[in-house]
């Protein structure tokens, strides 16, 4: 891509760890105060239907970090050591 990079974007991925949306402000909770995350959604991208393919939190960080599947599955190869 030959893009300059005064006119490139940015993308930056916030991963909230361990929080439902239920309990966020930004999200229709109104019992619950997250300021900081609600300033921050009226900037950014929300997703509403994004689910993880697992649950443990630190098997979600890898695949986020290797763009791997978490479980094997049909095309599951081991990562090298590493």
């Amino acid at each position: 891509m030959d893009t300059p990079a005064s006119t490139a974007g940015n993308v930056v991925i916030v991963s909230v760890d361990t929080r439902r949306t239920a309990y966020i402000g930004a999200y229709g909770n109104d019992w619950i105060q997250t300021p900081d995350l609600d300033r921050f959604t009226q900037q950014s991208v929300r997703f509403t239907h994004a689910h993880s393919e697992c649950l443990p939190t630190i098997a979600t960080r890898r695949t986020l970090h290797s763009d791997r599947r978490a479980f094997p599955f049909i095309d599951y190869h081991p990562m090298p050591p590493g």
